[in-house]
């Protein structure tokens, strides 16, 4: 991943002029590259969204086939020989949200 770095001399307070512009560019780079985050299968994702898409599923306790999940299932049940046919995604609750407008997150683990 490309290493960005912050305009130099430059504050966000010049009115709109070429510092502002500068600095409005490396944010929207910044944010680009944390939505490219390299998600690797087996990592664990807390979100408000309720649909990451088929690469992702929700930490909801059911049981998974290796023959669908096939790089997801040993890195739940590690260790096994012969190697787990399934495995039981983790049971973790959503969190709820509050009076303040945070909305409830729930849990959700790359699969693919």
């Amino acid at each position: 991943m490309k290493s960005l770095v912050p305009p130099q001399n430059a504050t966000l307070a010049d009115g709109g002029g070429q510092a502002s512009q500068a600095w409005t560019k490396f944010m929207s780079a910044l944010a680009k590259q944390a939505h490219a985050a390299d998600w690797q299968v087996g990592d664990y994702r807390q979100t408000a969204r309720t649909d990451l898409g088929k690469s992702w599923l929700l930490c909801d306790g059911r049981q998974i086939q290796r023959a669908d999940y096939p790089d997801l299932v040993p890195l739940l049940a590690p260790g096994q020989t012969p190697p787990a046919t399934s495995a039981r995604l983790p049971s973790i609750p959503s969190l709820d949200g509050n009076s303040a407008g945070i909305p409830a997150q729930q849990t959700f683990v790359r699969a693919s």
